[in-house]
């Protein structure tokens, strides 16, 4: 037959025949496709959108390349002039700020208070690129505050007495991410003067903003950024440093991690998808066999024949793809929004074009393979072999003597023909076998590591998040009481833990430039160690995942350390510890080895866990009640609370991300089980019959039918976990590794177990119960009709 108009009413005429009596084949089709373009599309959709806009987001705030925030105290007037002298500078700006403290029905948060310096373009959720101008007590919150604490423009706040009307929330690219403790808001600069006349200079602890951009060049800006801050003087007194490389990976690792684990499962989705289609494929080419050789024998070839289907089932796919692009584009705003409220940013406008064009293509063209290769044998169909059934599966039942004598002597007659239906047509359902056994895998991947961060110990061990419960800034450097007050707080609640931390406490290891964060404890959470054991003598230090992968170090190793003013230190590695800090690179050790490499060893931040930590507020107000006197430039914060909520931001993420993969798990398996059964039944219709001829029941059936996907079911459960087992998270391992975590161990208990097992047995059986009713209309007749 020619390609013309004929053809086509052909073709239309296969493709309404197909919707019309195959609609399952073409609803699975269509859900594959639409979940696969939607999840893909989504997710790596908002990861080029927080990659992109972040540093976009950067650029139009107009902030500077590197920000050094000192205390005022410790401040050197000439540390402008240093910095500015080195040849990789173009420009220098000092900022005042002043950290105050805003006390919200029970919570206390810390904000630095700071100008709008005119050359400075901060977005607002109304306006995303324009100079902020504020009078008198105006104030700009960062946008988070508008969703945590429920504020809106024009309510008053009052901070350390001083009351502020709120102008609207701006977006912080450096201090907006709720994994950053410390907020900074914007005020005008006649009550930025006014805190600087203060008369009481130790309610409010002074800052100095040291800003500097580089020079534009074709050199690295990574490589120029450690260079500036190697040879910068007075980096060793600021509180904290940043430049704008480094933030953009700290911020926007977290997002890219979580979004990694749906790319990961939009993966299982298309390997599953490939047994899915070609049995469904191959199903309809073997029950169309006889109409396929009818349509050759009045001049269709094979081409065309392959074309028909392809065109339909080709085009069911395209609207799927098609219906999971629209829904991408109404949900990403949704989902992308908070994404980018972890990395402290506004979302603006939708995902990119490229990235539907590029996934979609792709998408098609791994479809259409899959379809051309399983529709390939149309080929070899033979007009007359096909019209007399020549053939065709034949899947009637051969009752040869060994049918009945398999051995399995433990079961009845309905048992025995059960196992033996299953054994001996295992290619039938070697499909389903194989899609369970993924979804079981993915199932618990996914689910199990959501699971094992429920608790907080599971997270602070994992993430090496030190879940402690006082946070002590050492406002005034100058401040002589600081051991004294631990003491105290020691002796009033007994101290089972201790940190400290000051950004001076940076070392270099051997030619390396790159600076790297001591982190000494007075005592370690051993929890946190997954190779070796934490230090004990000052000659020792324990390492982090990304120390060991970066520095080729591991147990045993010796580690030379060197600070800034030239003092170095030979170490042994005994052990190696998940920390997150630093994007997991850095080096822990005890106060005895720090203050043995250091020439001074004044922390400006201790963190603190008690014995009695019920309520953690009314300790520090306790402490800060009895213990006034010494507190003089000291201020303690409840540190919990903010990685509580640290902590429930991944676990809310993560469990939705679970919530996901079950519902979208439902709807596949229940489509896939109930097309399979379906197919199944059709193909035994003949069996049935014969079996009612010798006595057995539409129930007997019904149940033994039932009880073959039963075994299915434990089978691909079974071999799912067994994967599970072998691969030991080794893929979820793979996408956390970016903040060089050691290992996510993977969740193995009998919750996860008891739930893989019955959520699929009950959709599978469930399922093939409900589809097993049309064994009900077999009868003998079937017998005469075809045989």
């Amino acid at each position: 037959m020619k390609w013309d108009g004929e053809f086509m009413k052909a073709v239309l005429l296969v493709i309404k025949g197909n919707l019309t009596h195959r609609k399952l084949y073409s609803l699975i089709i269509f859900a594959f496709s639409f979940f696969t373009s939607l999840l893909l599309i989504t997710s790596v959709g908002i990861i080029q959108k927080l990659h992109s806009q972040y540093p976009e987001s950067y650029s139009k705030a107009s902030e500077s390349d590197i920000v050094y925030l000192f205390d005022k105290n410790n401040f050197n007037v000439d540390a402008e002039k240093n910095l500015l002298a080195q040849k990789n500078v173009e420009e220098t700006h000092v900022l005042n700020g002043f950290v105050g403290e805003l006390n919200i029905s029970e919570d206390k948060t810390q904000l630095i208070l700071t100008e709008a310096p005119s050359y400075k373009n901060y977005s607002t959720k109304k306006v995303h690129n324009g100079s902020v101008t504020l009078v008198k007590n105006e104030i700009l919150l960062p946008f988070s505050y508008s969703d945590t604490y429920k504020f809106k423009s024009g309510e008053e706040i009052k901070i350390f007495g001083d009351t502020y009307e709120i102008k609207g929330f701006f977006e912080d690219p450096i201090f907006g991410s709720p994994f950053y403790e410390m907020k900074r808001a914007l005020i005008s600069d006649e009550a930025l003067l006014k805190l600087k006349r203060k008369d009481s200079p130790t309610e409010y602890k002074k800052l100095v903003f040291l800003e500097a951009n580089l020079k534009p060049s074709s050199v690295n800006d990574g490589k120029r950024f450690e260079h500036v801050n190697e040879k910068f003087e007075y980096s060793q007194f600021a509180l904290n440093y940043f430049n704008k490389n480094d933030l953009a990976r700290f911020r926007t690792t977290a997002p890219t991690i979580i979004l990694g684990i749906v790319v990961l499962f939009s993966l299982f989705l298309l390997i599953i998808m490939i047994f899915v289609i070609r049995y469904i494929l191959t199903s309809i080419i073997e029950q169309e066999q006889k109409n396929m050789g009818i349509l050759k024998a009045i001049g269709f070839n094979g081409t065309q024949l392959l074309s028909i289907n392809v065109i339909h089932y080709l085009s069911l796919s395209l609207l799927g793809i098609f219906s999971g692009t629209i829904g991408s584009y109404l949900i990403s705003p949704i989902i992308g929004s908070y994404m980018l409220n972890v990395s402290g940013i506004l979302w603006i406008g939708n995902i990119s074009w490229a990235i539907p064009i590029i996934i979609n293509f792709l998408l098609l063209l791994f479809i259409f393979f899959i379809m051309l290769t399983s529709i390939w044998k149309v080929f070899s169909i033979r007009p007359v072999d096909a019209i007399i059934e020549k053939n065709m599966s034949n899947s009637r039942l051969n009752f040869k003597p060994s049918f009945f004598k398999f051995p399995l002597t433990m079961f009845g007659i309905g048992e025995k023909i059960s196992f033996n239906q299953l054994l001996f047509s295992l290619g039938q359902h070697l499909s389903l076998l194989i899609l369970l056994a993924l979804f079981s895998f993915s199932i618990m991947n996914l689910v199990g590591i959501s699971k094992s961060f429920t608790t907080v110990e599971n997270v602070s061990h994992m993430l090496g998040y030190d879940v402690n419960d006082i946070r002590l800034d050492v406002i005034n450097s100058e401040n002589d009481d600081t051991e004294t007050i631990l003491a105290k707080i020691n002796n009033d609640y007994e101290l089972t833990y201790r940190s400290s931390f000051d950004n001076s406490h940076r070392v270099q290891l051997e030619k390396d430039e790159k600076e790297i964060q001591l982190l000494v404890y007075s005592n370690f959470p051993e929890s946190n160690v997954t190779k070796g054991r934490v230090p004990k003598k000052d000659n020792e230090v324990i390492i982090s995942g990304g120390i060991e992968d970066d520095y080729s170090k591991t147990i045993g190793d010796k580690l030379k350390v060197k600070t800034k003013d030239g003092l170095s230190k030979q170490y042994n590695i005994v052990g190696i510890y998940n920390q997150v800090y630093d994007m997991g690179k850095n080096i822990g050790l005890t106060e005895d080895g720090a203050r043995s490499l250091l020439s001074t060893f004044s922390p400006s931040q201790y963190l603190l866990k008690v014995e009695s930590s019920e309520n953690i507020d009314s300790v520090i107000d306790h402490i800060e009640n009895t213990h006034k006197a010494l507190l003089d430039g000291i201020n303690l914060s409840n540190e919990r609370k903010f990685v509580l909520t640290r902590i429930q931001t991944i676990q809310n993420v993560l469990y939705v991300i679970s919530i996901l993969v079950i519902v979208i798990s439902l709807v596949l398996i229940t489509l896939i089980t109930y097309l399979l059964s379906l197919v199944l039944i059709n193909r035994e219709f003949f069996n049935f019959g014969v079996m009612k001829s010798i006595g057995f029941t539409s129930f007997q059936l019904r149940v033994q039918f039932v009880l073959r996907f039963f075994i299915l079911g434990v089978m691909g459960v079974f071999f799912g976990m067994i994967f599970y087992w072998i691969s030991d998270n080794a893929l979820i391992n793979t996408i956390f590794s970016m903040i060089h975590i050691a290992q996510i161990p993977s969740d193995k208990s009998l919750s996860l177990i008891v739930f893989n097992i019955l959520y699929i047995l009950v959709l599978v059986v469930g399922n093939t119960w409900i589809v097993s009713r049309k064994i009900r209309k077999v009868n003998v007749s079937v017998l005469i009709s075809q045989g």
